[in-house]
C-alpha cells in the first residue's frame, strides 16, 4: 500500500512540475514577444477591444501598440525573469521526482516553501488596501491626461487611451470634468464626449462649452477606481489560486519525501 501511495505521489509531482515548467517557459516567451514583436501586441489589443461596442480603427490600434511597446519594458522584464526562474524551479522538481533524488527533492521543497511564504507576504501587502491601489491607478491616469493632445504624436497615445476610458461603459470626461483639460496641450478644446457626443471625432467641443452644459458630463474618477478595484480583485484571486496550488504541491513533495520512495543520493 505504501509503495502505491509513493508511486502516485511521485507521478503527480512529476506531471505537475512538467506542466507548470512549460507554462512558465511560455510566460518568459510572452515577455520576449511583448518587447520585440509589435504584431503580437497588436493581436492582443484587438482581442481585448473587439468585444467593445465601438471598434478600434487601425490608427487607434497602432497608437496603442506603439504606446504599449514604449512602456512595456517593466512588464516584459517581469515576465521574462519570473517565467525563467519559476521554470527552472519547476524543472528541478521534475527531475528530482522523476530521477528519485531525495536530496534534490528536499532542496526543491525548501525553495518552494520560501516562494510560497514570499507570495503570501506580497499578496498581504499589495492587496490589503484597495483604496491605495486604486489611487495609484488614478495617479497614473492623471499624469497621462497632462499629455492629452490628439493633434501631436507625443499626445496621441494619451489621447487614444483616455478617449477609450471616457467612452467605454458610459460617457465620462477627464478625471473630475472638462476643466481637467485646461492643464493639457489640448486647451481650450475638450474631447467631444465632454459635450455629450458619443464619438470623439465630432468637432466643436471646448472646455467652456462643456462646463456650461446644464448637466455637465461627470468625471471618470469613479469609473477608473471601480475598474482598478475590480481588476485588483481578479489578480488577487489568481495569486490566491497560485498559492493554494503551490501549497498542495508542497504537501505532495513532502509526502513523497517522507514516504521514502525516492532513492537517497
Amino acid at each position: 500500500m505504501c509503495c502505491v501511495i509513493s508511486a502516485a505521489l511521485k507521478f503527480i509531482v512529476t506531471i505537475v512540475n512538467l506542466v507548470l515548467g512549460l507554462a512558465f517557459v511560455a510566460l518568459a516567451i510572452v515577455g520576449i514577444l511583448l518587447k520585440t514583436s509589435s504584431g503580437f501586441i497588436q493581436s492582443i489589443v484587438r482581442k481585448i477591444f473587439d468585444s467593445a461596442q465601438d471598434k478600434l480603427s487601425s490608427e487607434e490600434v497602432d497608437t496603442i501598440v506603439k504606446f504599449i511597446g514604449e512602456n512595456s519594458t517593466g512588464i516584459s522584464a517581469i515576465c521574462i525573469v519570473v517565467g525563467s526562474v519559476l521554470a527552472v524551479l519547476c524543472f528541478i522538481g521534475f527531475f528530482a521526482s522523476c530521477c528519485g533524488c531525495t536530496c534534490l527533492l528536499k532542496i526543491y521543497a525548501i525553495l518552494l516553501c520560501v516562494l510560497l511564504v514570499a507570495q503570501i507576504i506580497f499578496v498581504a501587502v499589495i492587496f490589503s488596501d484597495k483604496e491605495k491601489y486604486g489611487n495609484y491607478v488614478v495617479l497614473a491616469m492623471e499624469q497621462l491626461l497632462k499629455e492629452y493632445n490628439p493633434a501631436t504624436d507625443k499626445g496621441k497615445s494619451a489621447a487614444v487611451l483616455w478617449d477609450l476610458t471616457m467612452q467605454l461603459n458610459g460617457l465620462c470626461c477627464g478625471l473630475d470634468g472638462a476643466g481637467d483639460f485646461s492643464g493639457t496641450p489640448y486647451n481650450p478644446n475638450a474631447p467631444s464626449v465632454c459635450c455629450g457626443n458619443t464619438t470623439t471625432l465630432a468637432p466643436g467641443c471646448t472646455i467652456a462649452a462643456a462646463t456650461a452644459l446644464p448637466s455637465p458630463v461627470v468625471g471618470c474618477r469613479t469609473k477608473i477606481l471601480d475598474f482598478a478595484v475590480k481588476n485588483m480583485e481578479m489578480v488577487m484571486y489568481i495569486f490566491i489560486a497560485a498559492i493554494l496550488l503551490q501549497g498542495l504541491l508542497l504537501a505532495l513533495v513532502i509526502g513523497a519525501i517522507y514516504v521514502q520512495k525516492v532513492s537517497p543520493v
